[in-house]
Order: C-alpha cells, then sequence, then structure tokens
C-alpha cells in the first residue's frame, strides 16, 4: 500500500459535538460495505480520501493492495473558514445568515445568481491525478456551498476514471458540528462518526436530489439512513 499525502497537518482533536449522534457507539453501515465490496482484487487500487489523515483508517485499508492519496482537503479548508470568519459577527453565523462575497460558511436554498457566479476557491486536489478508482468525500459537502459542491465535483470527476465510485455522509440534523466530523472505520460494516467540536452550526440541509443535481457527474446507486441520523450515499461517475 502507498501513501500520498499533499501536505502533514494533523487537524486538532476537540470536543465531542453536541449532536443527536451516538458518538462512542460505531454505525453499522450498509453503503460503505458495499463500496469495499466492490475494490476490484486484482490489481492496486487509487483512493482519494479528503478526511484528516486517521492512522486507523490507513491501517484498515492496509489489507487492500491500495494507494491513498490524501490531499489535505479538510484541513485546508477549515483554515479558509476561520480566515474567512474573522472579523466577523459570530451570532449572525449562529442565526444561519448569509456573508458578503466568499465570506460565508454555509448557504441555504435561496443562493442567488450573483452568488452563483462569484469566484469559487477550495483547496487543491492532485493535478496529476487522472485515474482514481473511488474517493471518500464523508460529510464534507455539508461545509460547502452549492457553487463549491458543483466545483468539487467537477475537480473529482477530472481525477476519476469512468466508473469510479464516491462515498459521502449526509446529515439530516438541522445542527451540525463546527468543523467535519472524524470517520473512523472500525470493519467493513462499521464506521465510528465523531464531532470535533462542541459548538453547533446551522446546516445546510442538502437533500439526496440536491446533491445530485449538484454532482452532474455523477449519479446515485445506493443510499441509505443510519439510526444516527446520517444518510450514507455511494455514486458512481458516468460514462
Amino acid at each position: 500500500m502507498n501513501l500520498k499525502q499533499q501536505s502533514s497537518h494533523s487537524g486538532r482533536r476537540g470536543q465531542a459535538a453536541a449532536l443527536s449522534i451516538d458518538q462512542m457507539t460505531p454505525s453499522h453501515t450498509v453503503v460503505f460495505k458495499r463500496l469495499i465490496e466492490r475494490f476490484p482484487r486484482d490489481r492496486t487500487i487509487n483512493m482519494i480520501d479528503l478526511a484528516r489523515v486517521i492512522e486507523s483508517n490507513i491501517e484498515f485499508f492496509f489489507g487492500y493492495d491500495m494507494r491513498l492519496h490524501y490531499p489535505d482537503f479538510t484541513h485546508l479548508l477549515c483554515e479558509m473558514r476561520s480566515e474567512q470568519r474573522g472579523g466577523v459577527d459570530e451570532s449572525a453565523l449562529k442565526a444561519g445568515q448569509q456573508l458578503d462575497d466568499d465570506g460565508y460558511v454555509f448557504i441555504d436554498s435561496s443562493v442567488t445568481a450573483a452568488e452563483e457566479s462569484s469566484e469559487v476557491k477550495l483547496p487543491p486536489l492532485f493535478a496529476d491525478l487522472v485515474d482514481a478508482d473511488c474517493a471518500l468525500v464523508w460529510d464534507l459537502l455539508q461545509y460547502l456551498n452549492r457553487p463549491e459542491v458543483t466545483e468539487l465535483s467537477r475537480k473529482l470527476a477530472a481525477s476519476m476514471k469512468s466508473g469510479g465510485l464516491l462515498y459521502l455522509v449526509n446529515s439530516t440534523h438541522a445542527k451540525i458540528s463546527m468543523e467535519p466530523m472524524f470517520c473512523t472505520v472500525q470493519d467493513e460494516s462499521h464506521i465510528l462518526f465523531s464531532g470535533c467540536d462542541a459548538e453547533e452550526w446551522i446546516s445546510p440541509g442538502y437533500s439526496q436530489r440536491e446533491i445530485i443535481e449538484m454532482m452532474p457527474e455523477f449519479h446515485l446507486m445506493h443510499a441509505t439512513l443510519l439510526q444516527n441520523g446520517l444518510q450514507e450515499m455511494l455514486l458512481e461517475k458516468k460514462p
């Protein structure tokens, strides 16, 4: 197994988030297991993981002939959001109000045409990777506005081969942790979802249909709702 990391930030572990999620008990996952079952056994698998580097996840994937690519996306996104929040009235953020231009953290379904056309800034992926078999997006879409989701979809599609698989989780709760969760793989059927901050933020509330519309390069293969209110989704890159 090979590990390619864009940079080496470890990320910090904060307090558990005050979510309606049992963070001490791993969730029984159905869609993640289907992803694992589709791994080819006769060649090396190229996987993009947009989460923070979690040692136990790397150990889990050691059981497969896999080349892991970590662009450090989550850490860099959190840094960008922290800079964007600088000098902003955080009480307005908690009330779900939008900030000007690139300064918002979330954007709701009433996004305007002007906001749609604003410049989209996201952390980079690997420019030379074009044949990834799969990508782990986890809960990152909840921390992106609509144009950013569409741009991320475009970037991932450019890095993946036709038929490549994309795994994500989407919260059905009204509030989410301030930063993306730590998603720790226990085995092919269990993942421990842990919030990394005690503070809550308004969720963008993307529906399954909205996610598919924002990611036109992919189509939905499987989806299921976990008992903790998280929805697993497995998407496939279109030919």
